[in-house]
């Protein structure tokens, strides 16, 4: 196989593993992005449905949080399958 030659033949096998492992990587962190957003304004007892200046710190707070859970749930699985 020269450096011009390409076949789907020749592809990695990891790379629909890969391509479906973002798709949930992406699909799980914006799951638990809601999730935390709709959480941390209840906690706060504030209304996430307007746009006022305090949602922006729940928007700030469930971004974190949902990176770290997302961090947390995705980490172990791709300890076992691609790491």
């Amino acid at each position: 196989m020269g450096v011009g030659d390409f076949s789907l033949d020749h592809m990695p096998y990891e790379a629909p593993i890969l391509g479906y492992g973002i798709l949930v990587l992406i699909f799980v962190f914006l799951t638990v992005n809601y999730l935390s957003f709709k959480l941390i304004g209840f906690m706060l007892r504030i209304d996430t449905r307007t746009g006022n200046d305090p949602s922006k710190i729940v928007y700030l707070l469930s971004f974190i949080v949902s990176s770290v859970l997302t961090f947390l749930i995705i980490y172990p699985i791709l300890k076992k399958t691609v790491l």
